[in-house]
C-alpha cells in the first residue's frame, strides 16, 4: 500500500464547536482572564481597532506613507460615524480632513496642516497597547519631518477610548512633543493642534 503524496501543502483542520458542546479532553480554565471590556486590537496595514464588549467604535491609522496619522471612523451611540474623511464640498482642496488628525500649519516655517505642505508626520513604532474594563489605548511614537528630512519634533501619543454610559464614550489624546536638535517654534496659526471633520 503506498502513502499518499503530499507536496509542498500542508493541510489544515480546526473543529469550532458551539459553545454547549463537550469535548472529552476540554480543560477548565481556573485561572484564565475574562476578555477585557475595552480592547486596543493591531490590525493589518498599520491600524489598530478600539472596541467595547467586541464592537469596533473608532480605528487609529498609523501608515508611514500617509501624511500624518489619524483616527477614523469615530463610532457614535447611534453606531453611525460622526466623522468623515476629506470636506464634502472640496474632497481636494480639504484632502487633509482624516476625520480625527494632530497637526499644526506652522512650525519653524514648515506647513504640517495641508497635504500640499512640505511637513510630514510620519509613524516610528507602537510602544504599548492596553486593553481593561475602564479604558483601552495604544502609545506610539511619530517624528515631525520638514524641509530637507530634517526631524523637528519628536511626539509621544496616547490615543485612548474610555467607556461611558449609554453606548458613549470618550476619545483621549495625550501628547508629548520634544524638539530634535534645535529649538521649535510654533507659528501664529488659526487652527489648533486638533483637527476635527464631522460627518
Amino acid at each position: 500500500m503506498r502513502a499518499p503524496l503530499v507536496s509542498g501543502w500542508t493541510a489544515l483542520c480546526l473543529a469550532f464547536l458551539p459553545s454547549g458542546a463537550s469535548v472529552r479532553s476540554q480543560v477548565p480554565l481556573p485561572r484564565a482572564k475574562p476578555v477585557p471590556r475595552m480592547q486596543a486590537i493591531p490590525l493589518p496595514h498599520d491600524q489598530v481597532s478600539f472596541e467595547r464588549d467586541g464592537v469596533e467604535i473608532a480605528r487609529y491609522h498609523f501608515d508611514p506613507t500617509d501624511e500624518r496619522p489619524f483616527v477614523f471612523p469615530v463610532i457614535g451611540p447611534s453606531g453611525k460615524s460622526l466623522t468623515r474623511m476629506g470636506h464634502p464640498h472640496d474632497p481636494v482642496g480639504h484632502s487633509h480632513h482624516n476625520s480625527v488628525w494632530i497637526t499644526h500649519n506652522d512650525v519653524n516655517g514648515t506647513v504640517f496642516w495641508s497635504d500640499k505642505g512640505d511637513g510630514k508626520i510620519i509613524h516610528q513604532r507602537i510602544e504599548r497597547l492596553d486593553d481593561g474594563d475602564e479604558e483601552c489605548g495604544v502609545l506610539t511614537v511619530n517624528h515631525w519631518i520638514g524641509k530637507e528630512g530634517k526631524v523637528l519634533l519628536e511626539e509621544r501619543r496616547r490615543t485612548a477610548a474610555r467607556p461611558l454610559p449609554n453606548k458613549e464614550w470618550f476619545l483621549l489624546l495625550d501628547l508629548e512633543l520634544t524638539a530634535k536638535g534645535a529649538p521649535v517654534t510654533f507659528g501664529k496659526s488659526a487652527f489648533g493642534l486638533v483637527g476635527v471633520r464631522m460627518a
